[in-house]
């Protein structure tokens, strides 16, 4: 059984080895795949290498064409922020300024002096409520 697995596998290499060096001539250069009389032409490579070189050309371009997108979306997004910060800002020193007021309203109430020097204030439903005299 043995000696049968190793006369399959002798066949099997020995078969691969001839189905790949049916691709090469005498001088070792490679033949095309469509017409295998004739080896790869130095043009053909040539030809590849500059295809080559330009898809990588163009990639490139690509690329900093993006980083250039990246780098100005990210000085906009700064921008922007820094103006959110401001109005973020504006609107802590309104709040602060409605609770200040909102504090003074509520200790000196809303208080006023009448015609004939009686102290009134304005009751919820709108109406002038004057305070006893003492």
């Amino acid at each position: 059984m043995m000696v049968f697995i190793r006369v399959l596998f002798c066949i099997v290499i020995t078969s691969i080895i001839s189905s790949c060096s049916s691709g090469y001539n005498q001088k070792g250069q490679l033949y095309e795949s469509s017409q295998s009389s004739l080896p790869i032409s130095q043009a053909t490579q040539t030809r590849d290498a500059a295809l080559i070189r330009l898809e990588k050309a163009k990639v490139k371009r690509e690329l900093a064409k993006l980083r250039e997108e990246i780098e100005q979306a990210e000085a906009e997004l700064k921008i922007a922020q820094a103006d959110l910060n401001k109005y973020e800002e504006a609107l802590r020193l309104e709040i602060l300024r409605l609770e200040s007021l909102k504090a003074q309203q509520n200790t000196t109430g809303s208080t006023s002096t009448g015609p004939r020097g009686g102290v009134y204030h304005y009751s919820k439903s709108g109406k002038k409520v004057y305070q006893k005299r003492h």
